[in-house]
């Protein structure tokens, strides 16, 4: 495993070529550390990209062209070394090609580029996903990011208020019944509870941006995406002090889910000889119309 260095005024940011993994956010004003440090007594990783599924499958597998294909909770990209294919001052792409051992659980030919630029305070991280078949690409691609949180006096900011969520039930797979997540205009309190049966999922373009915020509601950390849907994530009964806010393109399945792989809900379709890229922000500290 080898680690990129990105720095500018603002932050010290480290990413590692195995999954292209956020490995550290670091202020420069106060030398805090914003990104989870991976402690395995929580949860052993820090940003894991989510690639080519989301969550977990049926039975831990998938259906296409009536064969089934073993796949663990989300995917396999996490856990591949990646290529450095380009760096310079503020940035560094990593690239991950399909190859003889993804063929074995996921037919498809694919490329997975990850860029992260590094822009005063805001990381902006990039997906890339290249199809150079002949055949349509069926796939999901997520972020997992992890924060150090006050999981007990602060609290979850959204651009939008009237929040909905969905619960993780048996077999990592979604449970069928609607919640409303107690809020206070667009602030939801945090406590470690709000997680005892795993990740709240929040579908359909509720919200485009979540921050984590203090006891005075001032933000820490801040996502800006367009994914149509989110997860928010804290490991269940650990009192762990961290959250993941995690925007999806994909998602685990229902439980009642008896489709095949271009079926699933949430599921992409990337056309043959096409690419689509697709970014996410992370800003570290106050920004203007949030506090």
């Amino acid at each position: 495993m080898s680690r990129d260095q990105l720095e500018n005024n603002c932050l010290s940011v480290q990413i590692s070529d195995e999954g292209a993994e956020l490995m550290s956010i670091i202020r420069k004003s106060d030398g805090r550390e914003y990104l989870w440090c991976g402690d395995a007594v929580y949860w052993g990783r820090r940003a894991p990209v989510l690639f080519p599924f989301v969550g977990s499958l049926q039975k831990k597998q998938y259906l296409w062209n009536g064969k089934s294909y073993p796949m663990g909770q989300h995917g396999f990209a996490r856990d591949q070394k990646f290529d450095r294919a380009a760096q310079g001052e503020n940035f560094v792409r990593y690239r991950l090609c399909s190859n003889e051992e993804t063929w074995k659980r996921y037919p498809f030919s694919f490329q997975l580029d990850i860029l992260y630029t590094l822009k005063d305070n805001a990381i902006t991280v990039t997906w890339e996903i290249t199809n150079p078949a002949d055949e349509p690409l069926y796939y999901s691609i997520g972020a997992h990011p992890a924060f150090y949180a006050p999981m007990k006096e602060g609290y979850l900011g959204f651009d939008k208020g009237g929040i909905r969520y969905r619960l993780i039930g048996p077999g990592g797979l979604m449970e069928e019944t609607q919640y409303d997540l107690e809020m206070e205009g667009c602030y939801a309190k945090l406590y470690p509870e709000l997680f005892d049966r795993d990740a709240l999922i929040i579908e359909g373009d509720q919200a485009h941006r979540v921050w984590i915020a203090d006891r005075n509601r001032r933000p820490i950390v801040t996502l800006a995406f367009d994914a149509p849907l989110f997860g928010i994530w804290s490991p269940a009964g650990k009192n762990a002090p961290f959250l993941c806010i995690e925007p999806w393109y994909g998602r685990c399945d229902r439980i009642d889910f008896a489709g095949s792989l271009e079926e699933r809900e949430w599921g992409q379709t990337l056309a043959p000889k096409a690419s689509r890229r697709i970014s996410y922000e992370i800003i570290i500290g106050i920004e203007e119309g949030n506090a």
